[in-house]
């Protein structure tokens, strides 16, 4: 993790939040924050208590979290966290040293404290035990994340951590307490003189107690990304996992960890938040094995947990209380045939807005509004095709229903699961079912009339054997109140390209991935009906020898900060979807009069130390996202106390 700074248009500022002199910078960042958030120094029992909170555990009295810089270049020193103020790291660094993290991502933020390779902290809990015979110590935990075993904690880099952490913390020896698995079977070989300590041996332990209706799933830690990321499960699901991970960002209707979570771990943090129910259980897989991939009822009291068969309508009634409300999408145009160039399709209006995006989804309405605008440089040529080739291929296809064995239309079968009680509240039969009704969709032959068409106006917009984007554009996606962002899928096809796929091809892939199972549990979870959901396709140039992607933000998303912020990468890497260990580069862009004042450079991107986007470009750039924030048009009220950030996406193409 690169230290951050910031430029001009013309030069190199400082930044401005260190402490004045005589005052430490815990005392300086509290003045401003106007709360305690951190100490420098733990000199007394009075201190220790001011900035911890209650463990609520058999074994542990009091808990707080720590920082030990693990790079020189790393702005904070050693610092004690006001757990109270902020029980999440991550919030600290963001809320009580903005001029350093402001904009800090929760996956940047997990990089910088667990990566080997770009660790700037070391962090974790520091907590009192008690000890079995009386008496109590202070152990420490360093975290690292149980799914990536390359970021576990050495010997050395415990040793390191306690030696750093001793001399600002004076009312008693630390010792390091292994928290997961690796470590715990680790520890035991280290031999460079960490002193560790031992909590007692629990059986159980409850960190949000209540009751949870779900099928039970079991997931080692280190496989628990791959399915979380797929859709694997969902907020009807009981997660079930060897050992706790480092966090979990997807709704679930309870957890049950085989290791111990802190008070102020980040699942127990929002777990506790969400209201989910949330236990330890020693060797969880092998108690609950016989409820493996069933539907149960989990009940968590303080001193004792409870499984048993699920009834459907308790379940169903537990779900209805934990989603929020229902959300209504433009029920879909199945008539409309035309292809429609972006340059034609009707959006002068709110109602021809309303209509396009029945007919040709959300993201070919939006950029045709955009582009009937803006000047054509900044466009891509393109045209869209309609929701209502979907829904033929859904009506023209006969299979065998493996729910029952009959004989029925994939859009018939949609209906019937849909009214089935077992595929609503089932998650592996649902994903079973899903996964058999793609793979339907993508064997079906697509209509001749509807390859025919679709070719004959790709020649006439980009010649016969040019290679095109085929966009997803969904009725349930870019909505105020669902984004549906990265749910679906996009592709490059081509009738005559080597190495392409073929136009037919490419037309079932974008199809079916409006199924995907993520797509699937994320829809529900905001009760959007699945029947009304319908997938055109946007037809765009396939642009080559791309010199930049770019994010850009009409103001942080992140934060309240009301400048622009411009996120890019070099050539085609993604900005969105990058994998972990990756980021971009990030601007930010202060505008006045519709024109851009000021440029902060904030740190360049992980792979590069050579600034991606010139001056001129993000002037160019951020005076055109201001000229489209003041006209383009909100069809939809913005929730109360809520703010609305227009997000876009560009390219730099290898001609400027």
């Amino acid at each position: 993790m690169k230290l951050r700074w910031l430029s001009g248009l013309t030069g190199l500022i400082g930044l401005t939040g260190c402490a004045p002199e005589g005052e430490d910078i815990c005392a300086a960042a509290g003045r401003r924050y106007g709360q305690p958030v951190c100490l420098q120094d733990v000199e007394s029992a009075e201190g220790w208590e001011s900035l911890t909170v209650e463990a609520r555990a058999v074994d542990q009295i009091r808990t707080g979290k720590y920082l030990v810089p693990a790079t020189p270049e790393a702005p904070l020193p050693v610092v004690f966290v006001d757990a109270g103020t902020f029980p999440l790291h991550h919030l600290f660094f963001t809320q009580a040293f903005p001029e350093f993290y402001r904009n800090l991502t929760f996956d940047e933020y997990v990089t910088m404290v667990t990566s080997q390779e770009d660790r700037e902290y070391f962090s974790g809990a520091l907590t009192e035990y008690r000890q079995s015979g009386g008496g109590s110590f202070f152990g420490v935990i360093v975290w690292d994340d149980p799914a990536r075993p390359d970021t576990a904690i050495s010997c050395e880099q415990a040793r390191i951590v306690l030696e750093a952490l001793q001399p600002h913390f004076a009312i008693g020896a630390l010792r390091f307490v292994a928290s997961s698995v690796a470590q715990q079977e680790a520890v035991g070989g280290w031999t460079c003189g960490v002193p560790t300590g031992r909590p007692a041996d629990v059986a159980y332990e409850v960190y949000t107690p209540g009751e949870a209706y779900g099928t039970v799933r079991m997931f080692d830690a280190i496989d628990l990304p791959a399915a979380s990321a797929g859709g694997g499960f969902g907020w009807q699901d009981i997660l079930v996992l060897d050992e706790a991970p480092f966090d979990l960002d997807r709704v679930v209707s309870g957890i049950v960890t085989g290791t111990r979570q802190g008070v102020l771990s980040h699942l127990n943090v929002r777990s506790a938040a969400r209201g989910t129910v949330n236990a330890y259980l020693a060797e969880p897989h092998a108690a609950l094995s016989a409820w493996a991939d069933q539907p149960v009822h989990l009940v968590c009291d303080l001193d004792r947990y409870s499984v048993s068969a699920a009834d459907p309508e308790d379940a169903q009634d537990f779900w209805d209380r934990l989603r929020p409300d229902p959300l209504d999408i433009p029920a879909p145009d199945r008539a409309q045939r035309a292809l429609y160039g972006l340059l034609d399709l009707p959006v002068s209006t709110a109602a021809d807005r309303d209509a396009s995006v029945r007919a040709y989804g959300s993201k070919a309405r939006n950029l045709a509004t955009l582009y009937q605008t803006i000047p054509a440089r900044y466009q891509l040529e393109g045209f869209v095709t309609p929701i209502g080739w979907y829904f033929d291929h859904l009506r023209q296809t006969t299979w065998i229903d493996p729910a029952d064995g009959a004989a029925r239309t994939l859009a018939a079968s949609l209906a019937a699961w849909h009214a089935d009680p077992a595929f609503l509240a089932d998650g592996t039969l649902r994903r079973a079912r899903l996964s058999a009704l793609q793979a339907a969709i993508l064997a079906a032959p697509v209509a001749p009339e509807v390859v025919a068409a679709l070719q004959a106006r790709i020649t006439e917009v980009f010649g016969a054997d040019a290679p095109v984007r085929l966009r997803s554009s969904s009725n349930a996606e870019d909505a105020i109140g669902f984004s549906g962002a990265g749910l679906y899928t996009s592709v490059t096809a081509c009738a005559a390209c080597a190495g392409e796929l073929p136009l037919d091809d490419g037309l079932r892939a974008v199809w079916a991935s409006l199924w995907n199972p993520g797509a699937w549990e994320e829809r529900d979870w905001y009760g959007i009906d699945h029947l009304q959901a319908g997938m055109a396709v946007l037809v765009n140039a396939q642009s080559e020898d791309e010199r930049a992607n770019i994010v850009a933000f009409s103001h942080s998303p992140l934060s309240d900060d009301s400048r622009m912020l411009v996120e890019a990468q070099a050539g085609d890497l993604d900005v969105v979807s990058a994998d972990p260990g990756v980021w971009p580069e990030r601007v930010f862009l202060t505008l006045q009069d519709g024109a851009v004042r000021l440029i902060e450079r904030e740190s360049h991107a992980s792979d590069t130390d050579v600034w991606i986007l010139t001056d001129t470009e993000l002037q160019d750039l951020g005076a055109l996202l201001s000229d489209i924030e003041g006209w383009y048009p909100l069809d939809a009220s913005v929730p109360e106390g809520r703010t609305l950030i227009w997000d876009t996406e560009w390219k730099v193409l290898s001609d400027g």
